[in-house]
């Protein structure tokens, strides 16, 4: 069933390489303001095909896309939402940001390895059977995966801002960020929570990650049936 869903979306995709820049642009921003909102995966590409098959009218038709849709697309855009009374919260949306958590913190546990366990292996010429994990580890996990998530969320809800607005707002969020990781980097790294076998988190992380896909996939093919 998750098959019909990755159907669905590559259809959309294929279609939308037909608009003309003048309705890319509108789609685009549609697109960005619904992926950022309470909609999960199933519930977009629907409201997708729909918006796609109203602006490919509009276009053989040679009218605007304002003439089908309406001079205000935000507000377009969130009669759908607000007409589907939908929950804000789903549990589609919770193993999104599950994923990103698992995803990030395997992200952070290489980048590690690469920058000071393998290191300090190589300069005492010992292998790396134990892993520290530390304050600075958990801290900057959590900051960059919930910054990633607040980075979609947030360029979706300014997608219909003016592009350099949108660049200056995101440019520094972005540097708050690096600053804050950096500052948690230097100051948390001496605070050792404890030491476990190197394969532990590795491990844990790859079958917590595999329960949520297997999880997500029974989800989206009850929605499907």
């Amino acid at each position: 069933m998750e098959d019909k869903l990755k159907k669905m979306i590559k259809n959309n995709y294929n279609l939308s390489k037909k608009l003309l820049p003048e309705y890319d642009r509108v789609y685009t921003d549609i697109v960005c303001y619904l992926r950022a909102s309470s909609f999960d995966d199933l519930k977009v590409e629907e409201c997708i095909e729909d918006i796609l098959g109203m602006l490919m009218e509009a276009q053989e038709r040679g009218i605007a896309a304002k003439d089908v849709i309406g001079p205000d697309y935000k507000a377009f855009c969130d009669s759908i939402i607000e007409s589907s009374k939908l929950k804000r919260w789903s549990l589609q949306k919770l193993f999104f940001l599950l994923e990103i958590l698992i995803s990030t913190a395997g992200l952070m546990y290489g980048l590690d390895l690469l920058f000071w366990v393998i290191p300090e292996s190589l300069k005492t010429r010992t292998l790396p059977l134990a892993y520290t994990l530390k304050l600075s580890f958990l801290i900057n996990t959590l900051i960059i995966a919930f910054a990633s998530i607040f980075f979609v969320q947030y360029i979706g809800k300014i997608s219909f801002d003016e592009a350099d607005s949108k660049g200056k707002k995101v440019f520094f969020l972005y540097l708050l960020v690096v600053a804050s990781t950096v500052f948690f980097s230097i100051f948390l790294r001496k605070y050792v929570l404890l030491t476990l076998p190197i394969y532990l988190i590795p491990l844990l992380l790859g079958i917590l990650y595999a329960i949520i896909k297997l999880m997500k996939r029974k989800l989206i093919a009850n929605q499907l049936a």
